[in-house]
C-alpha cells in the first residue's frame, strides 16, 4: 500500500470514529446558528468506511494487477 493511500485510509477511519463517537455521546454540534442533526454523523459515518473500502479494494487491486 503506498504511503499517501495508508495516511488516507488513517483520516478516513477517524472521521468515521469522531462521527460515531458524536453519536454515542449525544455531542451537539452548531455552526453558527445552523444545528447539525446527528443523522448527519450517520451518513459520514457510512461515506467515511465507504471510501475506506474503496481505497483498500484498489490498492489490493493494484497489487494483484503488478504480478
Amino acid at each position: 500500500m503506498k504511503p499517501g493511500t495508508l495516511i488516507a485510509v488513517i483520516v478516513f477511519v477517524l472521521v468515521a470514529l469522531a462521527h460515531v463517537l458524536r453519536l454515542a455521546l449525544g455531542v451537539q454540534v452548531k455552526i453558527g446558528a445552523i444545528d447539525i442533526p446527528a443523522w448527519a454523523s450517520a451518513v459520514a459515518i457510512v461515506v467515511a468506511l465507504a471510501l475506506v473500502g474503496l481505497l483498500l479494494s484498489e490498492s489490493r487491486t493494484n497489487v494483484t494487477a503488478r504480478a
